[in-house]
């Protein structure tokens, strides 16, 4: 129908380009026929890339490989515990410059090297192909003062550049203008312990560098970087129950039926280092996206009751809920009084589930020099016998 009001001029010179790459498709058709749209680059005649965005030319690269591996660098996405573990890459900028920086994954039906057979070729779909060749990557960038920061410090704080979300995609890229100084690229995968191999590319319009962060062998006393010092640890337990705590999360407004715990952060140097984690008790299988928000109670000594208190916007969040048996947040928290309320993302869905805090205790090293009241003389003698 659409060709047939075309003129007929324009219909041949339409057909007749067959060479370039470009053909003329019914949108109707193209919708049928077409589940993914790659929209690729201009290049410049000197060979660079060219923003779409600006027209800059990102006539300087950068490129290294790195690779999530389970139970050492496979973190997951920020709502893990073990997101500190995800393999990590410094970015120093010269000047001010735009950057696209880019994930691109490697599909595990390459790394396992085993070949379609069968009908395989038919089933893999871009739909079939989720979760199964690719994994949900995305990539998130903090700007630090120098390169020796703290690492739980700088990855609690806002990053100034990341991903919407965790995408199924070949590759997924951000775009950010950087000012002159240090930077902490992290990419990962959205759940936990999944394995993969990648590419960290960086294109951008002005002198930059990328490099690797080795790896700090952990121990077992502090995993998953949780910082070393001495550690206070205490689990709750509580439950999701339909008609009773299971409110749901905070779109809902059953939410602030859902369990509440205090938390007291006692008086200190300064703000305390406090990870909270939620784990539901389930089968991997079973899981419910769980997540969980922070409340901070008015220092002014209002008597607020819970309800009231949870109406209003939470000091911290672990968000977006997560089909995870576990999500963690690494927090600095002043002084105060807290309510942490967990919740499930539907309401009336129930689930058991473990709220562990865990705060470092601030408590300051002790100096001490032991000294002799008086100096020792070593004298020695030599005896000769005589025959």
């Amino acid at each position: 129908e659409g060709w047939s009001r075309a003129q007929p001029g324009d219909e041949s010179a339409l057909l007749a380009e067959l060479q370039d790459g470009e053909f003329w498709v019914e949108e109707e058709e193209f919708l049928r026929e077409f589940d993914e749209v790659t929209i690729g680059f201009p290049v410049t005649e000197a060979g660079h890339l060219q923003s779409l965005c600006s027209g800059k030319a990102l006539c300087h690269t950068q490129q290294l490989p790195g690779a999530w591996v389970k139970g050492q660098s496979a973190g997951g996405c920020r709502n893990n515990r073990g997101f500190p573990s995800n393999p990590k890459f410094w970015l120093r900028v010269s000047e001010p410059s735009e950057l696209y920086v880019a994930v691109l994954q490697r599909p595990r039906m390459r790394l396992t090297g085993r070949a379609p057979v069968g009908d395989d070729h038919a089933s893999r779909s871009p739909t079939s192909c989720l979760g199964k060749d690719r994994q949900a990557v995305g990539l998130h960038i903090w700007k630090v003062e120098k390169r020796r920061v703290s690492l739980p410090r700088a990855l609690s704080a806002p990053p100034v550049a990341g991903t919407a979300c965790h995408a199924y995609d070949r590759e997924v890229h951000l775009r950010c203008e950087l000012a002159p100084g240090f930077y902490l690229a992290v990419p990962s995968t959205f759940l936990k312990d999944a394995p993969g191999q990648f590419l960290l590319r960086v294109f951008s319009s002005g002198r930059v560098s990328l490099s690797a962060i080795k790896p700090a062998a952990q121990s077992a006393a502090h995993p998953e970087g949780l910082p070393a010092g001495e550690w206070e640890t205490v689990q709750l337990r509580g439950s999701w129950r339909v008609g009773q705590t299971a409110g749901g999360s905070r779109n809902f407004a059953s939410y602030p039926t859902n369990p509440c715990f205090p938390l007291s952060v006692p008086e200190g140097s300064g703000p305390r280092c406090v990870r909270i984690t939620l784990r539901q008790h389930c089968r991997d299988v079973e899981c419910l996206p769980i997540g969980f928000h922070v409340f901070q109670v008015p220092l002014d000594g209002r008597a607020q009751g819970a309800s009231s208190l949870l109406l209003q916007e939470p000091l911290l969040s672990c968000v977006p809920h997560c089909y995870a048996q576990e999500v963690s947040r690494l927090c600095h928290l002043p002084a105060g009084t807290y309510r942490i309320v967990p919740s499930t993302y539907l309401p009336d869905t129930e689930g058991a589930f473990t709220v562990t805090v865990e705060t470092r205790i601030d408590r300051r090293s002790i100096h001490s020099q032991e000294m002799l009241g008086q100096l020792l003389t070593e004298a020695s003698f030599m005896a000769v016998m005589k025959s």
